[in-house]
């Protein structure tokens, strides 16, 4: 058996995997071939390969939350301070 370490989208979770065969692209579990790397999941050599995956996936996701709030905190800022025309 040849072990491997999955990684699913959407979940903060590391899966041994135990399969029968590999190639560069590919690997065969309980008779099924799957691809290594799908939108769905991501099969690792090692533990730390896919908790470093993992890492940088969340490092990702929450710079993108950072932004995201600056961005909105910029638009409430604006919009607080604005002040009614003086013709209107």
């Amino acid at each position: 058996m040849i072990v491997k370490w999955a990684t699913v989208r959407s979940y903060n979770e590391i899966t041994r995997v135990d399969c029968e065969s590999e190639t560069e692209a590919f690997v065969t579990i309980r008779g099924r071939r799957t691809a290594k790397v799908t939108h769905y999941h991501r099969y690792h050599d090692s533990w730390e390969e896919a908790h470093a995956h993992l890492l940088e996936r969340t490092q990702r996701a929450l710079d993108r939350a950072r932004d995201a709030l600056a961005t909105a905190d910029a638009d409430f800022l604006s919009v607080v301070e604005m002040k009614k025309p003086q013709d209107g």
